[in-house]
């Protein structure tokens, strides 16, 4: 159990006992203060300070030439990054990229989404 009284008495020690100890308290802690003061002032008018900042007109961009795509190892020469995709596929491409899905990948697809539902359910009330 914690004795109250001695922590009273450790506290009247600390606080009456030496008016050295008071006093370098009061220093320290008026000098910390101080100096939290200088460096928020510092900091609030630095910005106004910087000359060689640019404004939001300096920053625009202006585009004297075509942009062009730097050439890589990752990019071969004719490699487009973006293109414009039709709405719906062609009777060409549906015959090129999609596979129509048999009974086992649906079923292996539906007990994956039930394992995955009873995780994240599986837990509640």
């Amino acid at each position: 159990m914690i004795d109250f009284q001695s922590v009273r008495e450790h506290i009247q020690e600390l606080l009456f006992g030496s008016k050295k100890k008071i006093v370098a308290l009061c220093v320290i802690l008026i000098f910390m203060t101080l100096c939290a003061v200088i460096l928020l002032s510092v900091q609030v008018s630095a910005p106004e300070k910087k000359g060689g900042a640019l404004s939001d007109s300096d920053r625009k961009l202006v585009i004297d030439q075509p942009l062009v795509v730097p050439e890589s190892p990752a990019s071969p020469d004719g490699y487009s990054t973006a293109r414009k995709t039709p709405e719906r596929w062609s009777g060409k491409d549906v015959e090129g990229w999609f596979t129509v899905p048999d009974r086992t990948e649906i079923e292996a697809l539906g007990r994956a989404n039930d394992r995955r539902i009873e995780e994240i359910i599986g837990a509640a009330p």
